[in-house]
């Protein structure tokens, strides 16, 4: 009972069943953990966008709007440019490491599908030096902070997929993880 409840949802955390009335809260005082790697909110250079579009390009396919069947196989695709990739979320390292969350311009694809990659973020991570790495999609970034005291920032991302709701934690640039997900059904 003393633990706090927010009733309403927040458009960012809303999932496939409609806005959260309760959620679980990942609760981080700057007094407590600090960010050793400096991540900030940043903008992407021509050369980094042109890397982290063409990583997205080749990790997501777009499916045919078509109606079929959830099982069946969809062969058709939809084609898209680098230009119809949007940046959604930049966060820059001192080190100059990023961590990007790209989305397809919906507007430019619109297609009623819950399978459609267009529908949620994708996060890469690279450097100037290493290309774009996919980690993950359907995940909505809440913290860069150093949680367990090792000296190195952790990424904590809040998962909203088809039944399966939860939190990521991203441990050295997500080579490792750790997740705490829940299920309706």
């Amino acid at each position: 009972a003393s633990i706090p409840r927010f009733t309403d949802g927040a458009h960012e955390f809303e999932r496939w069943t409609g806005p959260v009335v309760y959620r679980p809260l990942a609760v981080v005082t700057r007094d407590d953990v600090r960010d050793p790697e400096g991540w900030h909110a940043s903008t992407l250079t021509e050369q980094e966008s042109d890397a982290f579009a063409h990583a997205f390009r080749r990790r997501v396919t777009l499916p045919s709007c078509e109606i079929v069947p959830r099982d069946a196989p969809t062969t058709a695709r939809r084609n898209y440019t680098d230009r119809e990739v949007r940046t959604l979320g930049v966060y820059r390292a001192t080190s100059g490491a990023l961590l990007v969350g790209l989305v397809i311009d919906s507007l430019a694809h619109p297609c009623d599908d819950v399978r459609d990659p267009s529908r949620t973020v994708h996060w890469f991570v690279g450097t100037n030096t290493t290309a774009p790495r996919f980690i993950g999609d359907e995940m909505q970034l809440l913290e860069i902070a150093d949680f367990d005291g090792d000296g190195q920032s952790e990424w904590l991302f809040s998962v909203a997929r088809y039944n399966e709701d939860g939190f990521l934690l991203c441990i050295d640039s997500c080579r490792r993880t750790r997740t705490t997900t829940w299920h309706y059904h």
